[in-house]
C-alpha cells in the first residue's frame, strides 16, 4: 500500500536550524575578533579567527549535507532551487 507521507519525505528545515545556530555562532566570534581589534589585542586575533574558521566549516559540512539529502523527488513545502540558494 502507498504510504502518502513518503510522498513529501524528510524536510530540511531541522538541518536548516542547525546551520542557522553554527552562523549565529559565527557572527559572535566574528563580534569578539572586531572587539579584541579596536582594544589593540592583536595577538589574542589569531586564536580567534582559528575558531571562527573551524566554526565556519562545521556550519558548510551542515550545509552540504541539507544539500546532499535534500531529494529530487520529493515534494517540498518551499521551491528546491530557494532552499538550495
Amino acid at each position: 500500500m502507498f504510504n502518502f507521507a513518503k510522498l513529501f519525505g524528510k524536510g530540511p528545515f531541522s538541518g536548516l536550524q542547525a546551520h542557522m545556530h553554527k552562523v549565529e555562532g559565527c557572527i559572535a566570534k566574528l563580534q569578539e575578533i572586531f572587539d579584541l581589534f579596536f582594544e589593540g589585542k592583536h595577538e589574542e586575533i589569531e586564536a580567534k579567527a582559528l575558531a571562527l574558521s573551524d566554526e565556519e566549516h562545521e556550519a558548510d559540512i551542515i550545509k552540504n549535507e541539507i544539500r546532499n539529502n535534500l531529494s529530487k523527488s520529493y515534494f517540498l513545502s518551499v521551491d528546491r532551487s530557494q532552499l538550495l540558494d
